[in-house]
């Protein structure tokens, strides 16, 4: 997803959360031959194909960008800390801080 690649996937689990199907990737059922066909599709017609791996770069940074976790995290952290105080509100709020720092340099 971050590097723009066509993705050919099982629709399976929480796979379709995160591709959706003609737009950031290639779902296909569980089986081999599925695969194989989708595989040849995209090798035959490169060109109609591409924009798939610019949509998964779109959901990657919507779901899996540093600036996204940083956001989730911060949400979580809200939430959780919301209308405590004291010492133990305010390591928490540290911790988030740091980790976001990491998170938004780091991917």
């Amino acid at each position: 997803m971050k590097n723009r690649k066509i993705i050919i996937a099982t629709d399976a689990g929480i796979i379709r959360e995160y591709i959706t199907d003609g737009v950031s990737g290639i779902l296909v059922e569980g089986n081999r031959k599925a695969m194989a066909i989708a595989i040849r599709a995209v090798n035959a017609n490169i060109d109609r194909f591409r924009s798939y791996g610019h949509g998964a770069y779109e959901r990657y940074e919507e779901f899996f960008s540093g600036e996204a976790i940083a956001r989730r995290l911060d949400e979580m952290m809200n939430q959780h800390t919301l209308g405590q105080e004291g010492p133990q509100a305010a390591h928490l709020r540290g911790v988030e801080t740091t980790i976001v720092n990491f998170c938004t340099r780091n991917y």
